[in-house]
């Protein structure tokens, strides 16, 4: 199984947080990884920190990435933060927009 995964950091990281990473094969996760860093534009990550389908690792991953991301983190929030606290989030995007000006 571990042959479908270009990075065994991502897999080692689903495994560890009990996630079956034969979930993401048909995704084909991973082909993309290289290009990340030549995101050029400004990227907001939203992401939960109790998301059991993708951790928090990924987010902070991304994060570190792509060149000047900004990410914010909800601690208590799982893999849909936008849907589960749509006020706290639609004020991150609101801080970030304005913080482009």
């Amino acid at each position: 199984m571990l042959s479908n995964f270009q990075d065994q950091e991502q897999y080692l990281i689903l495994k560890s947080h009990h996630i079956e990473p034969a979930r993401f094969e048909q995704s084909q996760a991973g082909l993309l990884v290289e290009k990340i860093s030549n995101i050029s534009v400004p990227t907001l990550i939203l992401w939960g920190g109790r998301d059991k389908l993708i951790p928090a690792e990924i987010g902070r991953r991304f994060a570190q990435d792509i060149p000047g991301s900004q990410l914010v983190e909800f601690a208590e929030l799982g893999h849909i933060p936008h849907e589960e606290a749509p006020q706290k989030t639609a004020l991150a995007v609101k801080e970030f927009l304005q913080g482009q000006q």
